[in-house]
């Protein structure tokens, strides 16, 4: 008799992704075994509840969504430009990645990191600090200065205005109307007299 098939982290990471996009976000463990044609022994061989399991499958988004916005970040020499890149980014990263951009909607990162399962506290805390560490690298060369009030300006102007023109179209296409939209306000936020 064959034995049965493993299946890696990654397959039923996957497979909780894609039915999060079929199902939405009270999809069930049966529906992901089902999507990722496992037993239920197989998940919880991996994760010890549905909860951790999203969780993983939230970090492992957002991790990859910093790799792929810091990288944008990396093509231009300029640090405003640079900025103005990782704003932009959050719109065509969602586009391209839609079941991705869902899953980045599970939780919260402080909620996560506090009140998550105690497995992925750490990680969830510590989630975005390379991506802090580049908004505030870049704040530095585009202003001369880093302090908590610019720094504070330029995040709202980098994330919280493209997130905030994003997230209502998680879940659906995703506007390319957006882009030009997100990379002038973005732009005039950070052109502001008197930074």
């Amino acid at each position: 008799m064959p034995r049965p098939k493993k299946f890696t982290v990654d397959e039923l990471l996957d497979a909780a992704r894609d039915a999060i996009a079929e199902h939405g976000r009270a999809v069930t463990l049966a529906q992901i075994a089902e999507q990722a044609g496992a037993p239920m022994g197989s998940i919880y061989h991996r994760f010890a509840s549905r909860e951790e399991l999203l969780g993983r499958l939230w970090l492992r988004s957002i991790g990859r969504f910093h790799e792929v916005i810091l990288a944008m970040s990396d093509t231009v020499a300029s640090p405003h430009d640079a900025l103005v890149e990782m704003a932009v980014g959050v719109s065509t990263y969602s586009r391209s990645h839609p079941s991705e951009a869902l899953a980045m909607t599970l939780f919260r990162q402080n909620i996560l990191a506090t009140t998550g399962p105690k497995t992925l506290r750490d990680e969830a805390a510590h989630i975005n600090d390379a991506f802090f560490a580049r908004l505030a690298s870049l704040t530095q060369a585009r202003y001369g200065r880093c302090d908590e009030a610019l720094l504070a300006l330029v995040g709202s102007a980098v994330i919280e205005l493209s997130y905030g023109l994003v997230r209502p179209h998680v879940g659906q296409p995703i506007p390319q109307r957006l882009d030009p939209i997100i990379r002038q306000a973005t732009s005039a936020v950070l052109d502001l007299p008197d930074l």
